[in-house]
């Protein structure tokens, strides 16, 4: 905007003598006051995989999206607790910017770890009359219906949206131990080796007489699943691992595992991955020593997506073939856990490097043992 009735210093949208910025906005008839309240460990800021780069906020009453459209454009959306019976939750969404007023049902799992899964049913639009008590149990019944959750009646296979806490609290992963692996999938999509440093081979005054790729989730720090696809295998005289040079590739930390539709998940979290943080693991294992897994595009599992998936058509990029590699000295015990309930915690006591003489229990170590099985 110009200072006078002249348009001649204008040059651009951003460049004169004012500039002014609108924004949406929430008008007063779309603020819809709550009367109901959401699981108090919801609150929170959360990732979703459901739109490219979402910021999705929970507090008591809210539940707030932010989809980035591009760069100057942003959709938000909110959603105002109104009702709710088990696990559904009648919400109003308001869109900033538009004035239309929905009622949207959502239908969540209880919350374990970092994962919160949850649907949504179809929008059912209301009027500004509608939004008084007189009418919710009304709209409950309209909008919150078991068949409004299911968009199309012959599309019978469909998952759980996941809501990730960002950045999440590192969990101990569900499997354990130390692997040789074999990938599968496209080459720019498998695991390389990474030089942090100068040099190019850290180990260049060792003589490796193997490498292997190594896949490892040990007892110093069960939380992280350790990748390097080229690790010297080599030991010195005494059994030992001369490879004390060798860093890991990737570190993926553990965020959530469950168990849905006979197939085990996995989500893993990596700052230094350059597709996406978050990673969705589909894994199974398939004797004592043999795990398959499969790593999604993203942090979302695809439909059709199965521990032996490697292709983009079934949302997978990576297949990967584990074949348990514990040597003498690497104090890695095995660890498997299928999600089948990912809300038990299981107190769980490794013994590494046992001595050969059994020393007896007093009777205070006896209680303490007991009491904390009843933790």
């Amino acid at each position: 905007m110009s200072m006078w009735a002249q348009c001649s210093n204008l040059k651009s949208p951003y460049d004169g003598d004012i500039r002014l910025i609108m924004l949406p906005a929430l008008g007063p008839a779309q603020i819809v006051p709550p009367t109901c309240n959401f699981p108090r460990n919801f609150t929170g800021t959360w990732f979703t995989v459901g739109e490219f780069d979402m910021k999705v906020i929970i507090n008591a009453t809210h539940i707030y999206f932010k989809a980035k459209i591009d760069q100057y454009t942003y959709k938000e959306t909110y959603y105002v607790c109104q009702q709710t019976v088990d696990s559904r939750y009648l919400t109003t969404a308001v869109v900033v910017g538009r004035c239309e007023v929905d009622f949207i049902c959502f239908d969540f799992m209880p919350r374990h770890d970092n994962i919160v899964r949850w649907r949504m049913g179809r929008p059912y639009r209301v009027t500004t009359d509608q939004y008084q008590s007189d009418y919710l149990w009304q709209n409950f019944y309209q909008a919150c219906t078991w068949s409004s959750f299911t968009f199309d009646r012959n599309k019978a296979a469909w998952k759980y949206n996941i809501f990730i806490l960002d950045p999440p609290a590192p969990i101990i992963c569900p499997i354990g131990g130390r692997y040789s692996f074999i990938q599968i999938g496209d080459q720019w999509e498998k695991y390389y080796t990474r030089i942090r440093g100068i040099t190019e081979r850290p180990r260049h005054k060792i003589d490796c007489h193997e490498y292997v790729s190594e896949f490892k989730s040990c007892d110093d720090n069960p939380k992280k699943l350790y990748v390097d696809a080229e690790y010297c295998n080599s030991v010195d005289h005494n059994a030992k691992p001369i490879s004390e040079y060798d860093q890991p590739d990737r570190e993926h930390t553990c965020a959530g595992y469950w168990l849905e539709d006979m197939k085990s998940y996995m989500i893993t979290y990596d700052e230094e991955d350059p597709i996406a943080k978050f990673r969705c693991w589909v894994y199974e294992r398939l004797d004592w020593r043999d795990i398959v897994m499969s790593r999604a595009t993203r942090g979302a599992c695809g439909v059709n997506q199965t521990a032996y998936s490697y292709l983009p058509s079934e949302g997978a990029s990576l297949h990967l073939i584990l074949k348990e590699d514990e040597r003498l000295w690497d104090q890695c015990p095995q660890r498997f856990t299928t999600g089948a309930n990912p809300y038990q915690k299981v107190l769980t006591i490794s013994v590494i490097s046992a001595s050969s003489y059994l020393w007896p229990l007093s009777l205070s170590s006896t209680l303490a043992i007991a009491a904390l099985s009843l933790l």
